[in-house]
């Protein structure tokens, strides 16, 4: 009689996303298959927020690679992203204003927090929007 039940209580969870970092290399997984962008050919770090919060991801990391269409999105949910900030907060002039600003945002926004060489990624509709927000503060 409750054999549905039982199905749907006894469903294991998918893992969390989890971040997992090298020296030279940012993985991530989601329950798909893995992805990965090297630190070497990190381009930009833009941060998204939405007005998903509190029950859904409403802060993503988007680590934007040189190559059109490369980019890691990440939610600030995913295990071990404590090691990713602390690690990207190294990087030459990480703009920690930005997270601090993205951080106190409840609406949808991106905040460019570094950038390698402000080298147009014409594919980036979210890092062209993040440069026009900064341009305006």
């Amino acid at each position: 009689m409750f054999g549905w039940l039982r199905r749907v209580l006894g469903r294991e969870k998918p893992p969390p996303p989890r971040v997992t970092l090298s020296d030279d290399l940012i993985q991530f997984e989601n329950g798909a298959a893995p992805a990965s962008l090297a630190f070497g050919d990190l381009a930009a770090v833009v941060i998204e927020t939405n007005n998903a919060g509190p029950w859904g991801d409403d802060v993503i990391w988007h680590l934007l690679g040189r190559a059109e269409g490369s980019c890691l999105s990440i939610p600030q949910i995913a295990e071990d992203f404590p090691l990713l900030l602390e690690r990207l907060q190294r990087l030459p002039g990480f703009d920690n204003e930005q997270v601090i600003a993205a951080m106190g945002s409840a609406a949808l926004n991106a905040f460019l927090c570094w950038e390698a060489d402000g080298q147009v990624r014409a594919d980036s509709a979210l890092l062209g929007f993040a440069r026009f927000r900064r341009a305006q503060a």
